[in-house]
């Protein structure tokens, strides 16, 4: 089962939230599961029962919905009046918090035109919805649309799709009520402000939209900074740039996801080779880091955790790119992460651990079909699937063998899902 928590931001005991049903928690560092009221003292969530709920501090619980569907991805108005929600990945509706589920005031916003609609978010001043919307043939990376329509008298009027592009995600808006969001249109997956970059650098600062909830960036309240996750080559990188200038601060290494600026507070889960999965608070100003909670047990914190050599190597005409986990003993395992269009990324994964601590090196690839390292490289396995990413996993396992780190009768390539094939 699955439960929410809530920590003070400037430290304190864990609170267990009492839920009539169960949260519905997304994907790895995504989400889509729960959003606060405004006044923070009751939230949303997305149950388990495909419902969407509300409960108070007080300890108040209701449901908002009876739809008997899948309702993912709550964001709750400015003035807390109403809230909208993803609708079996497929529809966008708003729903009236002062209603109940039995004199439901719901409206359906999206006119259909994709099949598929995720994250959506209403603009500071209530009078827009925005979310990401695209259709098979495509994936979500390959081409997806920010959607916005506009309200009027609790009615959705109009609408319009962004033109940049290929691929969007993640859209929100800036605290002046500006579109933000993440685009690939210059090569990388940079976060946008209007239609520009707001860095524009040759790394990523999110990862594929495999769900709903991904948070990799957020504003500050005076909108005049933003902070985002930088991906260098598989490792995280917290970073804060200016809006303005573009000037760049890092505030610290690993790979940091479910971003959230308020007051003077930067909130997030981070995770890193050496790192068990903690929630911890940047001081916005100071940069200062605390740790509010941890979540493996305490036993890893007293462990030697291997971080990985990066590895690059010239094949077919291409740049590969891997990460060794060294235990130099002769023998290896080639693990490759499923997608194929996804990474893994420098976090803390106990199976690494358990094997580098058996002697066993751990190299794990990033074929072409990786996000993370621009949208080139991404996009290199389009029409040769099973055949390009094959060809580059062999050419990093002979690049390992060539060195000395593992022979062929030493070596074990793994994989779960588009890695297992």
């Amino acid at each position: 089962s699955s439960g929410i928590l809530i920590v003070p931001a400037h430290g304190g005991p864990e609170r267990l939230m009492a839920t009539p049903v169960d949260p519905a928690p997304g994907r790895g560092l995504g989400g889509g599961c729960l959003a606060w009221a405004p006044d923070s003292r009751a939230l949303v969530y997305s149950a388990v029962d495909g419902e969407i709920w509300e409960v108070g501090l007080d300890g108040s619980s209701r449901r908002l919905t009876s739809w008997e569907r899948s309702a993912r991805a709550p964001h709750v108005a400015t003035d807390g009046s109403f809230v909208v929600v993803a609708v079996d990945e497929a529809e966008v509706w708003m729903v009236d918090r002062s209603g109940g589920p039995t004199d439901l005031h719901a409206v359906r916003l999206d006119d259909g035109a994709d099949e598929f609609c995720f994250d959506p978010c209403v603009s500071p001043d209530m009078t827009q919805v925005a979310w990401q919307g695209w259709s098979p043939p495509d994936m979500p990376w390959d081409g997806s649309q920010r959607v916005t329509v506009h309200l009027s008298g609790g009615f959705a009027r109009g609408g319009e799709r962004s033109s940049e592009g290929p691929a969007v995600q993640q859209p929100r808006y800036h605290p002046d009520g500006r579109p933000l969001g993440v685009r690939d249109g210059t090569g990388w997956l940079n976060v946008h402000l209007d239609a520009r970059p707001v860095v524009d650098e040759p790394f990523e600062h999110a990862g594929p939209t495999w769900g709903m909830g991904q948070r990799s960036y957020a504003p500050s309240p005076d909108g005049t900074r933003i902070a985002y996750n930088r991906n260098e080559k598989g490792h995280g990188r917290l970073c804060v740039a200016d809006v303005v200038t573009g000037r760049v601060t890092s505030l610290g290494r690993g790979v940091h996801g479910q971003i959230e600026w308020s007051g003077d507070s930067i909130t997030a889960l981070r995770s890193g080779a050496r790192t068990p999965t903690q929630i911890v608070r940047y001081d916005g100003d100071t940069g200062e880091r605390s740790v509010l909670a941890v979540g493996p047990a305490a036993a890893w914190d007293s462990l030697d955790l291997p971080e990985p050599e990066l590895l690059s190597v010239e094949h077919d005409g291409a740049v590969l790119h891997a990460r060794r986990y060294v235990a130099d003993r002769g023998r290896m395992l080639c693990w490759v992460h499923g997608g194929p269009t996804d990474q893994w990324l420098v976090e803390f994964r106990p199976r690494i651990s358990y094997w580098w601590s058996r002697g066993w090196d751990v190299l794990v690839v990033d074929p072409r079909g990786t996000t993370g390292h621009g949208r080139a490289y991404q996009r290199a396995l389009n029409g040769a699937w099973g055949r390009l990413d094959v060809d580059d996993t062999a050419a990093l396992i002979a690049h390992a063998h060539g060195q000395g780190w593992a022979a062929p009768q030493t070596t074990a390539v793994m994989g779960s899902s588009s890695g297992g094939l």
